[in-house]
């Protein structure tokens, strides 16, 4: 093992690998959100003011088009306006910008992806947000009431899963919602977490109190 210290940040919460094999770690640093990536040789370590004091563990993802997104985790965002902060690769070096409320909602809990490019993300409801990043995020109709979205994620055969505390998991197939509930489908209503299955084409693992099911 080899520790890393010289321009990482010092509270980590999440680490991604992007598919050039940038190591990203996103977090805090001194207390304000900031990033670290690695790429094999140094650290480069950027402070994000924008998104107050933290990012959160589950909002890291690189998109398709090799966008890298980084969201706020803060419950009470107070000092800045919160929202993500966006990486792009521009002749063979990363640029960053931040993208303010409304375009993403303040706090911004997990993105997922769909085939034609659009993005959603959690948190207090569920967002639809265009990938040109012009147009202000729209809540799911479904979701308009929502409490909160614990986390998401797009399957093999692009549909959308929703996990929310107490309610279980949701399914988009492109057209109508289904709930997937217990103690029929899965462990518990209690979903915290969902990822899909690199394995299994098209399966989801769903984590709750109780419990992995798949």
């Amino acid at each position: 093992w080899k520790k890393h210290t010289q321009f990482v940040i010092d509270a980590p919460l999440t680490v991604i690998r992007s598919e050039d094999g940038i190591i990203w770690a996103a977090g805090a640093h001194r207390g304000v959100a900031a990033t670290s990536y690695f790429d094999g040789e140094q650290w480069t370590l950027d402070v994000h003011q924008e998104l107050d004091e933290f990012i959160s563990h589950l909002s890291a993802r690189q998109l398709s088009n090799g966008d890298i997104l980084f969201g706020s985790g803060d419950d009470e965002i107070e000092n800045a306006p919160g929202g993500v902060i966006l990486y792009r690769k521009e002749k063979g070096a990363y640029r960053h910008r931040h993208l303010e409320p409304n375009l993403f909602p303040p706090r911004t809990v997990g993105f997922s992806e769909f085939l034609n490019g659009d993005v959603w993300t959690g948190g207090p409801q569920l967002r639809q947000i265009n990938p040109s990043y012009k147009e202000d995020a729209s809540v799911v109709d479904s979701f308009i009431e929502s409490v909160w979205i614990d986390d998401l994620e797009v399957d093999d055969f692009d549909n959308g899963w929703v996990a929310q505390w107490d309610n279980g998991l949701f399914k988009y197939d492109g057209k109508q919602w289904s709930q997937i509930s217990s103690p029929d489908q899965i462990a518990s209503n209690q979903v915290a977490h969902i990822i899909k299955d690199p394995l299994r084409k098209g399966g989801i693992w769903a984590a709750t109190d109780r419990g992995i099911s798949r």
